[in-house]
């Protein structure tokens, strides 16, 4: 799936942020969406290195298409996992 499909999808366009870009000067609803998903990707580099630590060093292997609540589910008994926010457990879900 492509990175503006899963963004569109997940909603960005219906945020009051994004909406009050349409049709007013300055900030282009792209430049947002560009911030959005520079943010996401500095999101996903704080937390990687310790993911790919913890799937490698507990031997976790997923299938590529492993749905969120399958991954989510294996994960879970990890306390390492448990103290990350909803949306890393996407963004790291996405990545892997």
């Amino acid at each position: 799936m492509s990175a503006l499909r899963r963004y569109l999808e997940m909603g960005l366009v219906q945020t009051p942020e994004y909406l009050d870009l349409v049709g007013q000067p300055g900030t282009t609803p792209y430049e947002y969406f560009e911030d959005f998903a520079k943010e996401e990707k500095d999101v996903l580099k704080e937390h990687k290195s310790a993911f790919k630590q913890l799937i490698k060093s507990n031997g976790i292997r997923f299938p590529s298409d492993v749905s969120f609540l399958a991954f989510d589910g294996r994960l879970e008994g990890f306390d390492s996992y448990k103290e990350l926010s909803s949306r890393v457990k996407i963004l790291l879900h996405e990545y892997y």
